[in-house]
């Protein structure tokens, strides 16, 4: 099993916002931060409610 990474909350914001204001996709992000796409799908989710 993988170890948990604990983001802080000023990490996800600005991940949200440059999937939103930048353009770039889930996938694409996620590999150039190296976050696990679930990982960002669940922020997402997260920051809808």
């Amino acid at each position: 099993m993988g170890k948990r990474t604990a983001y802080s909350a000023a990490f996800k914001a600005e991940t949200l916002r440059r999937l939103n204001e930048d353009a770039m996709t889930v996938t694409a992000l996620a590999r150039e931060l190296g976050v696990a796409l679930t990982t960002i799908r669940h922020w997402i989710k997260q920051s809808h409610g």
